[in-house]
């Protein structure tokens, strides 16, 4: 049996493997970026095969893409900031589900109390990060910033440490970060201040 594949057959599988591998991703952002790419090249097969049904279909979801897309990085429309105290039940439960992965990042991490406060991130009416601390007068310090693995991708971050100065709040700090974590400090705009690192709010 001769097989004869063209370029336009091998733009199709790979365009198809992108889809397949997009729906394993646990990052919506990457979901999307990737089914994107694998959208395009289909786009690109469909017109050379002349598959207009799938050429249709494609372009959908590559503008369905593109507008989650840009919801997920212009979320300060979506996102909305909750504070809780230390010991609230429904901080707790939500600090439960996920203990496991916040003490990968957070290996010091210890259970909040009542002198503690947490603000939780919610994107519409779904808990995407908690980022919790002590506060002492006007500064938050941090023992945890904690965003949920779909959300990773997205600025969860960014969007905590420019609202939580609507509470009160005009400094944040975290003690020895691990290493771990140290990127992402950067990444929203946290500097190193001895063996703190600080971010003016």
């Amino acid at each position: 049996m001769e097989f004869n594949i063209t370029i336009f057959d091998i733009i199709g599988y790979a365009g198809s493997l992108l889809v397949v591998i997009s729906m394993l991703m646990t990052s919506v952002m990457k979901l999307r970026i990737i089914n994107t790419a694998g959208s395009v090249l289909a786009v690109i097969y469909s017109i050379a095969i002349g598959a207009y049904p799938t050429l249709v279909m494609n372009v959908a979801l590559i503008i369905i893409n593109l507008i989650n897309m840009r919801k997920l990085s212009n979320n300060s429309v979506e996102f909305r900031l909750v504070k809780a105290p230390g010991t609230d039940a429904v901080l707790g439960d939500l600090i439960s589900k996920y203990l496991d992965d916040i003490k990968h990042f957070f290996p010091g991490y210890k259970d909040l109390t009542d002198e503690d406060t947490a603000f939780i991130v919610f994107n519409a009416d779904v808990p995407v990060g908690i980022t919790a601390g002590r506060i002492n007068n006007s500064c938050f310090d941090l023992y945890f910033d904690y965003t949920t693995p779909a959300y990773r991708d997205c600025s969860v971050g960014k969007y905590v440490f420019t609202h939580l100065r609507k509470f009160g709040l005009n400094k944040a700090q975290m003690i020895d970060p691990s290493k771990d974590h140290l990127a992402y400090l950067n990444k929203v705009g946290f500097y190193a201040e001895g063996n703190k690192y600080v971010k003016m709010l």
